[in-house]
């Protein structure tokens, strides 16, 4: 994936804050938004009893962060504008705002490739 690679999700928090200026107050909601949409997403795709949710969060956060991290580099993003935007979006449509999110971190844990096949095997099946 292009951009950034964060071992944790508190590495990322700390990139953004110190690196790209964005607000701990604005990643903070956004983390507390992947918290509650992760569980939505596990349902949604029938891992739920597959998969720990405390690593999906994890990797979730870990993701938005390089995302974002990316984004702000390439000058595409405006730091805690955009970051507040993406969770409006998570409270709008939030599996088509995390099944990106998951790919991009799938291959750096068995649960996350775990959903990322379930996500896979179900948008191609129904097609």
């Amino acid at each position: 994936m292009r951009g950034p690679k964060f071992d944790s999700s508190e590495d990322g928090k700390d990139a953004l804050a110190t690196v790209h200026g964005i607000s701990r107050a604005s990643i903070d909601k956004l983390f507390d938004k992947t918290d509650e949409v992760a569980p939505k997403l596990l349902e949604e795709y029938g891992v739920e009893e597959e998969v720990d949710i405390d690593v999906v969060r994890e990797y979730l956060k870990i993701a938005c962060c390089e995302d974002i991290a990316w984004m702000t580099d390439q000058g595409v993003w405006d730091g805690d504008e955009d970051v507040e935007r993406i969770v409006t979006e998570m409270d709008e449509c939030a599996e088509a705002n995390t099944k990106m999110m998951v790919g991009r971190v799938a291959s750096r844990h068995r649960d996350m490739m775990r959903l990322s096949g379930a996500i896979m095997q179900e948008t191609f099946s129904s097609k």
